[in-house]
C-alpha cells in the first residue's frame, strides 16, 4: 500500500488522501491501483526509461472502471475529480517530476549527469 496526501494546486477543495495497493514497484516504474469490489477504479502509472541526454517519464491517469456495471462508481469519481482538478494533478505531476533531476541524487548521495 502506498497513501498520498496531497492538495493539488494548493486547493483545499483539490485534496486527496489515499491508501493505493502498489501493483508494481521496479526500475521501470510504478503502478497504484485503487480497487472497489476487486475491480480496478483507479490507476495511476509512472514508467521511465533512460534516454539520450536524460529519462523518458510517462505518468497515466486512468479514473473509472471498464465494467457496465460499476458506472455507479463512475459518476462518483466523476464527482470527486471533476476536470479543474485533473487539470490541477497534470500540473502537480509537472512540477514534481520536475524537480526529481535536485531531488534524487540527495536521496542516493550521487550527482545526476
Amino acid at each position: 500500500r502506498f497513501r498520498i496526501v496531497e492538495n493539488f494546486g494548493g486547493r483545499a477543495d483539490f485534496a486527496v488522501d489515499v491508501g493505493d495497493r502498489v501493483e508494481k514497484l521496479d526500475e521501470t516504474g510504478i503502478r497504484l491501483v485503487l480497487l472497489a469490489a476487486g475491480v480496478p477504479v483507479f490507476q495511476l502509472e509512472h514508467t521511465w526509461s533512460a534516454a539520450t541526454g536524460g529519462t523518458h517519464y510517462v505518468s497515466v491517469l486512468d479514473i473509472g472502471a471498464r465494467a457496465r456495471l460499476l458506472a455507479p462508481v463512475n459518476r462518483q469519481l466523476v464527482r470527486r475529480f471533476p476536470d479543474r482538478m485533473v487539470r490541477a494533478w497534470v500540473r502537480h505531476n509537472i512540477e514534481e517530476v520536475g524537480q526529481l533531476e535536485y531531488l534524487l541524487p540527495r536521496l542516493v548521495g550521487t550527482a545526476v549527469s
